[in-house]
């Protein structure tokens, strides 16, 4: 579960930028309908619901001053393709937010599963590998694509 600090700051830089355009991708086109019609009752003309790749973002070079990811980017398959595309629609100057969790992430889960016989492996699969996107990993494996990376640790999170 995310911390209330992490989800407040996610939630200032949104709000610092309603006036902005913003586009909703996902992969899924359920999720990319919930989307629009959140956006469609809180009044927001101005974000646009794609069903898109992160692999492959349908965007042009450097369209995004902002790009924000939570919980998201442990999800990539190609975990170095797709930060690439969102340096490529990033402005040079642009900005990545992105979450993530840490390996103590719902540690009753894991005693629980491991009484049971199961290994993290068994029911986590590829999230739990030494190159898997976490907090522990997140600054290194996002150095590659982007040259400055502050990592922000929350104590509740």
């Amino acid at each position: 579960m995310a911390g209330r600090q992490q989800l407040g700051r996610l939630a200032e830089v949104v709000r610092l930028h309603r006036g902005g355009v913003r586009e909703h991708i996902d992969g899924a086109p359920a999720v990319v309908e919930v989307a629009r019609e959140h956006a469609r009752r809180a009044g927001l003309a101005n974000t646009t619901c794609t069903v898109a790749d992160c692999h492959a973002l349908p965007f042009a070079e450097a369209a995004f001053d902002r790009v924000t990811c939570r919980l998201g980017v442990m999800y990539f398959w190609h975990l170095a393709g797709a930060l690439g595309e969102i340096r490529r629609v990033l402005k040079p100057s642009g900005t990545l937010y992105t979450a993530t969790n840490g390996m103590k992430h719902m540690q009753e889960l894991h005693r629980i599963m491991e009484q049971l016989g199961f290994q993290r492996s068994d029911y986590l699969g590829r999230f739990v590998g030494e190159n898997s996107y976490r907090l522990e990993n997140a600054a290194e494996q996002l150095q590659a694509q982007f040259g400055q990376v502050e990592l922000l640790r929350y104590d509740d999170a």
